[in-house]
């Protein structure tokens, strides 16, 4: 047999889905500013924002457009090691190692083990370990979740 080529997230979606997939992607590709953001509106993720609101274009678009303003603003992308080092530091409390049977990166916290006051520090170093898990999902395997 032949092996299965790359994950397509087109594959198991009805016509009123890829519908609504294409309308997404029409409303949004215009507003991407960068090369970055156009990667990251993969169709996988304009597929996670329509199911997470039911394929309703219009509730899609608003989550998607306050997302991608979040990160405008944040810029998750950027935080680095150095940045979150005194969380870093703080060993044991939150890091992520290795993948469940279904090969999702997993993420331990164990709040007993903090030591740390500072929290926008906090906030940046959970930033920082979610994209880095993200960033380790194999989209073309079709993996999307934590």
């Amino acid at each position: 047999p032949t092996p299965p080529g790359p994950f397509d997230p087109r594959a198991n979606l009805t016509p009123n889905q890829l519908e609504a997939l294409d309308t997404l992607k029409e409303r949004i590709q215009p507003l991407l500013a960068t090369d970055y953001e156009r990667k990251w509106c993969s169709e996988m993720n304009y597929c996670r924002y329509l199911r997470a609101r039911d394929y309703d274009v219009d509730k899609a678009e608003a989550m998607l457009k306050g997302t991608i303003e979040w990160r405008r603003d944040y810029k998750p992308m950027c935080i680095t090691a150095d940045d979150v080092e005194t969380e870093l530091n703080n060993t044991g409390k939150m890091y992520r190692n290795g993948f469940d049977l279904q090969g999702r990166p997993l993420i331990y916290m164990k709040p007993r083990k903090d030591n740390t006051t500072e929290k926008v520090s906090k906030l940046r170093y959970v930033v920082y370990l979610l994209e880095k898990a993200i960033a380790s999902l194999d989209e073309g395997k079709g993996q999307e979740k934590l």
